[in-house]
């Protein structure tokens, strides 16, 4: 799966099943502009969780957005 948005500044990305994000099964800080690429993830419903990073290293609050992947129609 591949994600893509405009952002000027690192972020720390999280994807899980959960909506708490107590199991999560991807979580990886990107460089600006970098396209997201996640693989193996199951069909179902997801959580991506993303939140912009400073030059110090400080997190800011997080964005949600829940998705469905069918890449495997029955």
């Amino acid at each position: 799966m591949r994600f893509e948005w405009p952002h000027v500044a690192p972020v720390r990305v999280q994807v899980s099943r959960q909506a708490d994000f107590n199991e999560v099964v991807f979580d990886q800080k990107m460089a600006a502009s970098e396209p997201l690429h996640v693989g193996g993830l199951e069909d179902g419903i997801w959580h991506l969780r993303v939140r912009q990073v400073s030059a110090g290293g400080i997190e800011g609050y997080d964005a949600n957005h829940v998705f469905v992947l069918t890449a495997r129609p029955e």
